[in-house]
């Protein structure tokens, strides 16, 4: 048996009448032996409580549910924990959701991490979140700043009221997500993509609480006004149920049938429903018994004759998963009418083991009650067949050993492999690209297992690298002009020596502390020469230590060609005295090393090539343009955004446009394309889901950019790509080039860039009728994890 580690599980209230299905699987997993800790963001507020919530014995700890009440405690926390690397990380993260999501919740959440953080139960090695929206948060949160990792289960709500950016977020940066219905999986895993650990997992009954019912089921058939059927419903008043469909329904029936409705549940609309109900001539019918303990649910299901729930998507998005009081009542024989809705059917099958009917239609909804109600023997039927689906495929037993055995799985792989440390050393001077590709393969390898350390000395650029990984951020330095003739700090002020000690002093200081056993660095020797003063001393000091890590050379597939003699002789050299592989970021078949790099085969030994390193697959946009131009970090985008502008209006009027400027585009030129744009386009800074709308894209127009490439070969659009070649680049130049002669771009020379050939290029991508495949691997992200796993 692996190490078990004690989990604290993080819930949104607790004791909670209406989650008892949460409580039984407490209670499960402490008798498969794991030791629990609960952490509940709100106290309760029921009046009664479940016998289950008696049985469990982890020990209850209350966040404080407002910061402002408990501000002495929060303040005490944050101090506690700010001295921890990860808070700092955890204080960007919600700044960064915070832009997105401008609450006081999103602070809240915060305040709360930061006391789960500070005041962790004993021994508390795991951190498992009930429902993947509010709780999640503060658990993510919490994680970062404890360096503890998390789990989630997602339910219903939670997931289709949370906005998918949020979703994507936390899918990708936990251990794993288990949810309870069909519906609900597959939505998560389009979101997450391959980066998410998803699994199914239907909730189950406790059947030895909900044994069979031994009686006999009664032959009413509405036709006795002594003994009307009995019709019952459990769950708390709230839109989402669709209690005033079911009124309306019953109200539908015909006046010869004798009925009686009983409704058990608390909840926000119980007053309305009540005036509905009385309205509609039905309320000397209906018996509203509020909140009740399991035991009198339970008499309550073995006394009634049909279940009703007419289970609706409301327009916020929220609805039910798969109810676990449908579960509760087909466990007892009772036959159960309900809707279409999330993951009812994967439970009820209309005509076979229940009755199932649009949501939203109390007429459909009446005519299935008539039917049942004026036949018990098809009543009973129905009830059997669906107690024998329960009570094979719906016991709670199953879910709490898949739950035990994805705890234990992750245990497992700390305790057998302890993760292999990587330190990946990347500068970005100009644009964002160094650090895109460097953030998907350190994502890449954080999914593989791999701690890894990214240090990075350019500015911050918000979302990279990922959550998912350790990152030291150097004092900022960048190119101080397109041409990369020196180096400026973030003020833009020229670096001296002084500047340069305090550099390689902080990167020596973060490769101590790490350990590593894997060096990365991006890009250096074959660039980055600018960087020379504080890399040879960490490649000196690896060098002279008696078990060093192997170091590695990331490096993209085409190289900027060398302006001054010597240069590719001395790339050689630092090779072959520092570096045991160096990792090209290519497919072969479209670049070779040696295509840009003379000197390759001096260091063939060593070349491995891993395939472009390219994101996942995206998910659908959630908005289309027929045109994307985009200008990578924008900081030299300024021609190529505004050509484009100017392009659309010689094109139809119906085409949409969305302009992506870039982070780095100068206020004034933004706001003065802005000022100016047509009002078919939109301008953006950045869209996260820029893959996404490459997706949905007739043609992009870009430079040629090595991320931006592998986007839209990713997508497979059309493509006009404009390739930088300002201060004697080239490497764009040779991408494009290559691209074009597989018919994959259209090509136009940054020096001939006007609004006419702009136009030309991308009526003429518009217009292409099928473009070609391109066969190339994309797969360099994961492939270079791999790799530096396997290195010894």
């Amino acid at each position: 048996m692996p190490e078990r580690r004690r989990i604290a599980i993080v819930l949104k209230g607790y004791p909670r009448l209406s989650e008892t299905f949460i409580a039984q699987e407490i209670l499960g997993l402490e008798r498969a032996g794991l030791d629990l800790a609960l952490v509940a963001l709100r106290r309760p507020t029921d009046s009664k409580r479940h016998p289950v919530h008696d049985e469990i014995s982890a020990p209850v700890m209350y966040l404080p549910e407002y910061l402002h009440d408990e501000p002495w405690r929060v303040l005490r926390s944050v101090l506690k924990v700010l001295p921890r690397p990860g808070f700092w990380k955890a204080l960007v993260a919600t700044a960064r959701d915070f832009r997105k999501d401008p609450t006081r919740n999103r602070i809240r959440r915060f305040g709360q991490a930061a006391v789960l953080a500070a005041e962790l139960p004993p021994g508390v090695g795991w951190l498992h979140a009930h429902f993947i929206h509010t709780p999640a948060s503060a658990t993510a949160y919490a994680s970062m700043m404890s360096g503890i990792p998390w789990t989630c289960s997602a339910h219903a709500k939670d997931i289709w009221t949370s906005p998918d950016w949020e979703l994507a977020g936390k899918l990708t940066t936990n251990r794993w997500t288990v949810t309870c219905t069909r519906t609900g999986y597959e939505h998560l895993r389009q979101l997450g993509g391959p980066d998410a650990n998803v699994h199914l997992s239907y909730h189950g009954l406790d059947l030895a609480r909900f044994g069979p019912f031994e009686g006999t089921r009664s032959p009413r058939d509405g036709s006795d006004p002594s003994d009307p059927v009995r019709i019952v419903s459990v769950g708390r008043a709230v839109p989402k149920k669709g209690y005033d469909i079911l009124l309306r329904a019953l109200a539908r029936l015909p006046d010869e049938i004798h009925w009686r409705f009983e409704h058990i549940g608390d909840g926000d609309v119980i007053r309305s429903l009540k005036a509905q109900a009385d309205d509609l001539g039905i309320g000397d019918r209906i018996r509203w018994r509020g909140a009740m303990d399991q035991k009198d649910v339970l008499a309550t299901y073995r006394s009634a004759d049909m279940f009703a729930l007419a289970c609706r998507i409301t327009p916020n998005g929220d609805r039910d998963g798969l109810p676990n009081v449908i579960v509760e009542a087909c466990s007892q024989g009772l036959v159960c009418v309900s809707t279409t809705i999330s993951g009812v059917p994967e439970l009820l099958t209309d005509g076979l083991n229940g009755r199932l009917v649009p949501p939203e239609d109390p007429a459909a909804l009446a005519a299935a009650l008539s039917d049942l109600i004026r036949n018990p023997a098809q009543r009973h039927a129905l009830g059997a067949a669906a107690e024998a689906r329960v009570r094979a495929d719906f016991d709670f037993h199953t879910s709490i050993r898949q739950l035990v055995e994805l705890f234990e799985a992750e245990w497992k792989k700390s305790l057998l492999n302890p993760p292999r440390k990587v330190f990946f050393y990347v500068q970005h001077l100009l644009g964002i690209g160094h650090l895109a590709r460097a953030s998907r393969i350190a994502s890449a390898a954080a999914r593989h297992g791999l701690d890894i350390t990214v240090v990075t000395g350019g500015l911050p650029v918000e979302g990279f690298p990922g959550a998912e990984v350790r990152h030291v951020a150097l004092p900022a330095i960048a190119s101080g002009d397109a041409g990369f003739s020196g180096l400026v700090d973030a003020s833009g002020r020229p670096i001296d020596a002084a500047f340069e000690a305090m550099r390689r002093d902080a990167l020596l200081d973060a490769f101590r502390r790490c350990r590593p056993d894997i060096v990365l660095i991006e890009a250096f020797p074959f660039g980055r020469r600018q960087v020379r003063f504080e890399l040879l001393p960490l490649l000196d000091e690896i060098m002279a230590m008696p078990d060093r890590p192997r170091v590695a050379c990331s490096v993209r597939d085409i190289l900027q060609q060398r302006a001054k003699p010597g240069r590719d002789h001395e790339s050689v050299d630092l090779v072959e005295r520092y570096f045991d592989h160096v990792l090209v970021h290519g497919d072969p078949s479209f670049a070779r090393l040696e295509d840009t790099f003379p000197l390759a085969s001096r260091i063939s030994d060593r070349i491995v090539y891993t395939g472009l390193v390219s994101a996942p697959p995206p998910p659908p946009p959630v908005e289309t343009f027929d045109v994307i131009v985009s200008a990578g970090g924008g900081a030299v985008g300024s021609g190529l955004i505004r050509a484009a502008a100017a392009a659309a209006r010689h094109l139809p009027d119906d085409l949409r446009w969305a302009l992506v400027a870039g982070p780095n585009l100068p206020q004034a030129d933004y706001d003065d394309i802005a000022r100016g744009k047509p009002a078919n386009a939109e301008l953006f800074r950045f869209r996260r889901d820029f893959a996404s709308l490459l997706r949905g894209a007739r043609v992009s127009v870009s430079q040629a950019g090595y991320n931006t490439v592998c986007d839209i070969l990713r997508a497979g659009c059309g493509s006009v790509l404009i390739p930088f070649t300002t201060g004697g680049e080239t490497e764009q130049q040779v991408r494009a080039e290559r691209l074009a002669a597989r018919g994959l771009a259209a090509v136009v020379d940054e020096s001939l860039l006007t609004v006419k050939t702009m136009t030309d290029a991308i009526r003429a991508e518009l217009s292409a009728r099928s473009r070609p495949d391109h066969g190339l691997d994309l797969g360099g992200a994961e492939r270079t994890a791999e790799i530096l796993a396997g290195l010894d």
